[in-house]
């Protein structure tokens, strides 16, 4: 009797576990919880982040002070998605920025984006759903997102016919935008910048318990899908990079930062390996997490411009 009371007790502790893990990840409203290293002033990624700001944060204003359009389309299951068009005078190609985890795209892109412009691109700065001003109560951390990304570049081939499209995306935002590359895409998209995405949400969380929370994944991991499959209709096999990415033939660009605390750059390696199209793969010495960019600018722009020559064998 008293062990089955324990496993009683045991199975108890782990839905309620499952349960505030997944109000913390995948609502929109979140949860507060102590240890998250993405808002501890003690995070390595953090730290580094200061020598960027001055620049990152004139970059922001800059494209604030822009003329935008607002977008707005509807996604696969019926919800409200936003975003914000930025032409530039002579566009030679579109660049959808798909943001990361509890981003937003001028934040996330704001150096980028106003690099692009100056490059001749005309960018779409879009929301995920359940952040900003898209609709949704869940982020699925690319499951349900993909499908989104297929749905603006839809309205990107329709609505400029004459531009080729290239997918931008930053960490979950990358992902996003790996997974979304075997969804038929319209045929209009050339090209992929993914940079420090992770291989699958299964990965990226089991890291959190580990690196966030002190615990080991299993098996509150299990406990925490049960709720993304009972609440958020998808299953951690939807999000999963590293398997879909052989049948990718878009032209590929991977980046990440070798000093990458949050998504490790082992993600991007592995990514790279699999992927089945040409693709090449950029480590930036000394760049943490979505910093690649602002660490060394030249050669990232480099190489973004070869995949935009359509270099990448």
């Amino acid at each position: 009797m008293q062990i089955v009371m324990l496993a009683v007790l045991f199975l108890v502790v782990m839905f309620i576990a499952g349960w505030i893990f997944f109000r913390y990840t995948m609502t929109r409203e979140g949860m507060p919880m102590p240890g998250k290293p993405q808002i501890t002033e003690d995070n390595p990624d953090l730290r580094a982040w200061a020598k960027y700001r001055p620049v990152h944060d004139a970059d922001v204003k800059w494209l604030e002070s822009q003329t935008m359009e607002d977008v707005r389309i509807m996604s696969d299951d019926g919800l409200k998605l936003y975003g914000q068009y930025l032409r530039c005078d002579h566009p030679e190609r579109l660049v959808i920025c798909v943001h990361g985890y509890r981003g937003s795209a001028l934040h996330d892109f704001a150096s980028q984006g106003r690099w692009l412009h100056s490059a001749g691109c005309d960018v779409l700065f879009i929301t995920q759903r359940a952040s900003g001003k898209s609709e949704g109560a869940y982020m699925t951390f690319g499951a349900k997102e993909k499908w989104d990304v297929r749905a603006w570049t839809r309205y990107a081939a329709e609505e400029h016919p004459d531009l080729p499209v290239f997918l931008y995306g930053i960490s979950m935002g990358c992902t996003t935008v790996l997974l979304s590359s075997v969804t038929e895409l319209p045929a209009a998209v050339k090209g992929i910048i993914a940079d420090c995405g992770f291989t699958s949400v299964r990965s990226i969380l089991s890291a959190q318990c580990r690196q966030a929370f002190h615990l080991p994944p299993e098996p509150l991991i299990e406990f925490l899908q049960f709720y993304c499959i009972l609440l958020a209709k998808f299953r951690f096999s939807d999000a999963d990079a590293k398997k879909i990415l052989p049948e990718n033939m878009i032209p590929t660009l991977f980046i990440h930062g070798e000093e990458d605390h949050f998504v490790w750059p082992q993600n991007s390696k592995e990514n790279y390996l699999e992927c089945g199209g040409p693709k090449e793969l950029l480590m930036i010495e000394q760049g943490v997490h979505a910093s690649s960019f602002c660490e060394n600018p030249g050669l990232y722009q480099a190489f973004v411009q070869k995949l935009f020559n359509g270099e990448i064998r």
